[in-house]
């Protein structure tokens, strides 16, 4: 009886492994589907780009500063004010300012009282000297105390006008057209016009027009130019592309951890005032553009199937054929015709990296244009740039 059981359930066991092997079998032997995986060509606009970061800024920006030292007394403005030109926005204190003029005025007209005096001493002493009353040294006291007199004279003048000057220096003007983007001060507040003028407002000359300061790459700055076409994005409105122009491309480079870089400036209009001072911006610049040509993915000139092909051809044979064509500045690819997988061959122009500009060869925009394989459902990765064509398994019978 127990050796009974033991065959028993040896048969078992060899009855199941039997059975799973032949289901293994038979799934392998199930035919693999492949498919190809294939875009048609299309009609539109390749660009190559320049990227880089920068800021926005206004086109003209005036710091407000005084030339005197005071205490603010009045400010007429506020943040986002409109200001004209030689408009008064705040006052200083001048009560000093003022002092300092009456003191100006007085000993100017001390100067000139004794300046009157002198000049009649010099008169009757140059006719005694005429008449040889008095003697040459004389004369010649008197005529340099008449100079010093006219000398102080003149200081005193210099000195009034000082004083003239910096009491309208009191009064602060708007020097552009513009909006007040900063105020520095308050009422009260007391200003030092010492080695450094003091900045007490900001001035943005037209925030309809606005500039950019691009910070472009020593590798890319060959290829930007004055006039090329800008788009750029920033944070506060990631949806919308604005607009501009390159403008100016300055020499002097910017070193940042060893990485040269150059300010290209670039002009945009803002007239819907969306564009800020100070934002960040992501910013391409179009060094190359064609407009109206056929185009498809760059993933096409690296697919690259392994199996044999119709008269003959075979994976070796087309990859010398591609080879030797890219020597000569052309490519092939592959497209799909009623199910036959066949090559052409193409001369190729601009890329923007993920399409690429076809200049001559036999596909249009109704071609089945290769770029993938599918087994069963599934892509194929490439393989040391090659996408690996999946092999059939025998059909069942």
């Amino acid at each position: 009886m127990k050796k009974r059981r033991i065959i028993i359930v040896i048969s078992i066991f060899v009855i199941l492994a039997i059975a799973v092997t032949t289901y293994i079998i038979w799934k392998n032997k199930k035919e693999t589907k492949v498919e190809w995986i294939t875009v048609q060509p299309e009609v539109g606009d390749i660009q190559n780009l320049v990227t880089a970061t920068g800021t926005v800024n206004a086109v003209k920006t005036v710091l407000v500063g005084t030339q005197v030292s005071g205490v603010i007394s009045k400010i007429f403005v506020d943040y986002n004010d409109n200001v004209k030109a030689g408009q008064v926005i705040a006052l200083l204190d001048t009560r000093s300012l003022q002092v300092s003029l009456d003191e100006a005025k007085q000993n100017l007209s001390k100067a000139q009282t004794q300046l009157e005096q002198i000049k009649g001493d010099y008169e009757r002493n140059k006719i005694l000297f005429e008449r040889q009353m008095i003697t040459a040294s004389d004369f010649d006291i008197q005529t340099s105390t008449y100079k010093v007199a006219q000398n102080t004279v003149q200081t005193a003048e210099g000195e009034l006008s000082k004083a003239e000057i910096n009491l309208k220096f009191a009064t602060i003007v708007a020097p552009i057209s513009g909006v007040i983007i900063s105020r520095n001060v308050d009422v009260g507040q007391t200003v030092a016009a010492s080695f450094s003028t003091p900045t007490l407002f900001t001035i943005a000359n037209d925030l309809k027009k606005m500039q950019l300061q691009a910070n472009v790459d020593e590798a890319d700055i060959g290829q930007v130019e004055i006039g090329q076409p800008v788009f750029f994005n920033v944070d506060a409105y990631p949806d919308e592309t604005f607009t501009g122009v390159v403008q100016q491309l300055r020499l002097q480079p910017i070193t940042l951890n060893n990485v040269v870089s150059y300010a290209v400036m670039i002009d945009a209009p803002n007239d819907d005032l969306k564009l800020l001072p100070g934002m960040n911006a992501n910013i391409s610049i179009v060094v190359m553009e064609s407009k109206g040509v056929i185009k498809f993915p760059v993933s096409a000139l690296s697919f690259f199937p392994a199996q044999p092909f119709p008269k003959g051809l075979d994976s070796t044979l087309l990859k010398r054929q591609r080879d030797s064509l890219t020597n000569i500045g052309s490519s092939l690819v592959f497209i799909v015709n009623n199910g036959v997988l066949s090559t052409v061959q193409i001369q190729t122009g601009l890329s923007d990296g993920i399409k690429i500009e076809l200049k001559s060869g036999d596909l249009n925009i109704k071609s089945q244009l290769v770029v993938g394989v599918k087994q069963n459902g599934v892509v194929v990765p490439q393989t040391k740039g090659l996408i690996q064509t999946p092999q059939r398994g025998p059909r069942r019978q």
